[in-house]
């Protein structure tokens, strides 16, 4: 079979797949070829060509997924079988991140899925990604940031959703498709000067590709903080990387005016953690930190996914 026949016969095999199981074996040989292209630098066409085929496969594992686990009888996180003559996900070898990355594909509007696909053909100059998709979707029906509230506090707890612009690879998870993202401008931008009291306290999660680029230094001097110190999380489990393999996180300590730790208890710079498979979830042992050596004063968590007794929060979740 010649070069320019492959990609036709496996968008055929794909229309003509029937099981995830086969919808997983297309994919994981589109993957291949992906690779093989990034690797030999191919245009950007050419490779697009296999992207176009890989997300659509993805997109209908999602589809599949979903009704495997409405006739599973499933549990709450979709991944235990209640029946022994089902096949499990574990035993096709599928992770859960990515059987929630197809599940979160087969629920967009065919409109806007076929809109992403569309303008990054016409356009010949990025490459067709799950992430990218993900993140158009999130754009289009993006979600407006409430009010702040109109309180001063002394400490603030942020965990922003960096935008960390066109980086990843085709077949690379990411940080987007998960929640709207925001650029380090966009951050920087909101008007946290206005709800933090004259001595504060800001704890900032930072990733390292932000780090690295220095993007959230003008953040924290625009919140109107100087940074003095940090904490590292060891997640013990890695996360795939663009030049290593990543498992830890920054936590920088910065300060507006005078605000010196009111227990004075030193935590080791350097805390062992193993993360949690939910994406970007933060351990609930640096919350514990923060009461613990800040335990006076008004307290917000910014970008916060849930409400904690004893403080406020603001965000979009």
């Amino acid at each position: 079979m010649s070069e320019l026949e492959i990609p036709n016969k496996l968008r055929r095999d794909l229309e003509l797949a029937k099981d995830l199981q086969e919808v997983k074996s297309i994919t994981d040989l589109v993957s291949a070829y992906i690779k093989a292209c990034q690797k030999t630098r191919q245009p950007i066409p050419k490779i697009n060509e296999y992207s176009e085929i890989y997300i659509k496969g993805s997109r209908k594992a999602g589809q599949i997924n979903i009704i495997m686990d409405k006739n599973r009888g499933a549990s709450k996180k979709g991944w235990k079988t209640r029946s022994h003559d089902v096949t499990t996900y574990e035993e096709l070898g599928i992770q859960k991140m990515e059987a929630a990355r197809w599940r979160k594909l087969a629920i967009i509007p065919d409109e806007i899925f076929n809109e992403y696909i569309t303008s990054i053909l016409n356009k010949n100059r990025e490459i067709l990604t799950i992430n990218g998709l993900l993140h158009y979707s999130m754009e289009v029906n993006k979600i407006p940031f409430p009010e702040l509230p109109q309180e001063k506090y002394k400490v603030i707890y942020a965990d922003p959703p960096w935008k960390y612009g066109q980086l990843a690879f085709p077949l690379m998870p990411g940080q987007e498709g998960h929640y709207p993202l925001l650029t380090p401008e966009e951050i920087a931008s909101l008007p946290i000067k206005d709800i933090t009291a004259d001595n504060a306290v800001l704890f900032l999660w930072v990733t390292w590709p932000i780090l690295c680029s220095q993007e959230c230094f003008p953040v924290i001097k625009e919140w109107g903080f100087d940074c003095k110190a940090s904490f590292v999380w060891d997640k013990v489990k890695h996360n795939m990387g663009h030049y290593n393999s990543v498992r830890s996180e920054v936590l920088f300590i910065s300060i507006k005016n005078s605000c010196p730790l009111e227990v004075k208890k030193l935590y080791d710079q350097v805390q062992v953690i193993e993360r949690s498979d939910e994406h970007s979830e933060k351990p609930e042992e640096f919350r514990d930190i923060i009461d613990t050596i800040y335990p006076f004063g008004k307290r917000i968590e910014i970008f916060a996914r849930k409400e904690v007794e004893g403080w406020d929060s603001y965000g979009a979740e």
